[in-house]
């Protein structure tokens, strides 16, 4: 992902804006909504312990063993106490998959609703109560070697190998949790934008998102440290404020991970505002084009004559129009159209203007007859007649 921490903050505050009213309001209900599971619960515990001093104490018999005639005894407090606590964390586990919704609704630049925090228990809610579960089950398998080694110990008396294994242990612990913690770290987002994924498609696809990014999102992480450390200060009033902007900002980087920050919230107020004006000008397809060449199949904004093709242009030359009705043509242009004013020589397959006649067959046919000789008898001079040279006449 190219995009950088600032930016994903910024971009953050302007998704935000205009949905603060929703997500404080979201956070004020979840916050009510375990405030009166924490009162029940402790008011059940309150009664349990108070029933169990009581019996404790002697004031029942022990064959009794439990409170006064008419109240509820110490074995129904411990099992409505159980159940309280077991609806409790699943109440605040789904709650928390719909906070992750409505952040993921919220960056991706819809209009945040408060209904989505209750999203998860209509969608799949079995499946998250099961990641979770397994989750759980696999952080307590990974503490069993140091409950095994703090028993031994405490057996032992204590041992220097016991407290260094100890302390090697829980470096390579925290090492492999933070590796694991940042491959997975989009496994829930992946499930809330798409509920029907399966559970190890979410894990694989997380894996390959997450790969040369882990080191990104650690330092995205580290970056609310400070912050978190002054609203701490702040008798949890700055939560109020503080959570939803960790809470969009990393659904920020989500969706950065896939390329689909929305256009949107990378526009400043200014741009947005500049975006949304009036037509005032001559733009097409976009805000001041600036022409170009290559600007094809779509009209250009004042371009020169030889960059429009294959549309009407205003006021091209001739030699810049092609395929299309021209005006003021010179005619050797002009081809397999009807030519105004062309030269004799330059009209194809149609009826010339102009042109010499054709001789007819008859003039052809009378052309090929011989011409008969004059009749008329050429006047030759007199040549003297035999009978006119006297037989005297020595011959020559």
């Amino acid at each position: 992902m190219d995009i950088k921490r600032s930016d994903l903050k910024l971009y953050a505050r302007r998704a935000l804006k205009g949905n603060w009213g929703v997500v404080i309001g979201a956070t004020l209900i979840s916050m009510g909504i375990a405030y009166l599971f924490t009162v029940a619960l402790n008011a059940v515990l309150f009664a349990a312990l108070g029933s169990g001093i009581r019996a404790l104490s002697g004031i029942f018999s022990a064959a009794a063993a439990t409170v006064p005639k008419g109240n509820v005894s110490i074995g129904t407090l411990i099992v409505i106490l159980v159940i309280l606590y077991f609806v409790y964390l699943v109440v605040m586990l789904l709650m928390s998959v719909g906070y992750q919704r409505l952040y993921l609704d919220v960056a991706a630049g819809q209009k945040g609703k408060l209904t989505t925090l209750f999203w998860a228990f209509t969608h799949s809610p079995w499946k998250f109560i099961l990641i979770s579960v397994l989750v759980a089950l696999l952080e307590g398998i990974t503490m069993v070697p140091v409950y095994i080694m703090t028993f031994a110990a405490a057996l032992t008396g204590g041992s220097g190998f016991a407290a260094a294994f100890l302390l090697i242990y829980e470096i390579l612990f925290l090492i492999v949790y933070a590796y694991v913690l940042l491959t997975f770290s989009q496994f829930y987002l992946i499930l809330v934008e798409d509920p029907a994924k399966g559970i190890f498609e979410a894990l694989a696809e997380s894996q390959r998102m997450m790969k040369g990014n882990r080191g990104k999102y650690f330092v995205l992480c580290l970056s609310f440290f400070g912050i978190s450390l002054l609203a701490a200060f702040s008798f949890g009033l700055a939560a109020l404020w503080l959570s939803p902007y960790v809470g969009c900002t990393m659904a920020m980087f989500y969706l950065g991970l896939k390329g689909q920050v929305p256009e949107i919230v990378k526009q400043s107020p200014a741009g947005r505002a500049a975006a949304n004006a009036p037509y005032t000008g001559p733009t097409y397809y976009q805000e001041q084009p600036v022409p170009q060449q290559g600007t094809y199949y779509q009209q250009p904004a004042q371009t020169t004559p030889q960059e429009s093709y294959y549309q009407q242009p205003a006021q091209t030359t001739p030699q810049g129009t092609y395929y299309q009705q021209t005006a003021q043509t010179t005619p050797q242009e002009s081809y397999y159209q009807q030519p105004a004013q062309t030269e004799p020589q330059e009209s194809y397959y149609q009826q010339p203007a102009q042109t010499e006649p054709t001789p007819t067959a008859q003039q052809a046919e009378e052309s090929t007859v011989p011409q008969q000789p004059d009749e008329t008898p050429v006047s030759q001079p007199d040549a003297p007649s035999d009978r006119d040279i006297p037989s005297d006449t020595p011959l020559a």
